[in-house]
């Protein structure tokens, strides 16, 4: 069930707290219609950012998701970047993701990056990877 909070941007850093919510949100989108020019940076739990990073209908929105996941990666994080880097329908998703996951670097990074590139068509997700 979609539930749309009004929030209030009050300056270059704003801390949105949802205190009346009933119980932990599955998925939760700031700006899910990209009306706001902003660099998010989403501080949520790896398994609603995974949720976002799968489900979210804004492109800006699973790149974000994809960006907060590598800062502190597990292997529920790291497993939803590699699905996504392979399955998402947009090659700027996918080849952000790639370039979220050179950050993070080491060998199961490196066979994922080599996978994607040789099923990668799109040539701005190929060189995103």
């Amino acid at each position: 069930v979609e539930k749309r909070i009004p929030v209030s941007i009050s300056g270059p850093e704003t801390t949105v707290v949802l205190a009346d919510l009933t119980a932990a949100p599955d998925m939760l989108v700031l700006d899910p219609d990209a009306t706001t020019l902003a660099k998010t940076t989403l501080k949520l739990p790896t398994r609603v950012l995974v949720s976002i990073l799968e489900d979210a209908h804004s492109v800006s929105r699973r790149i974000d998701a994809a960006r907060s996941l590598v800062k502190n990666v597990d292997s529920s994080g790291l497993k939803a970047l590699t699905n996504a880097l392979s399955s998402d329908s947009f090659w700027g998703v996918r080849a952000r993701v790639a370039q979220a996951l050179g950050r993070i670097g080491g060998q199961a990074v490196e066979s994922a990056l080599a996978a994607a590139l040789e099923q990668e068509t799109h040539p701005k997700a190929r060189r995103g990877i």
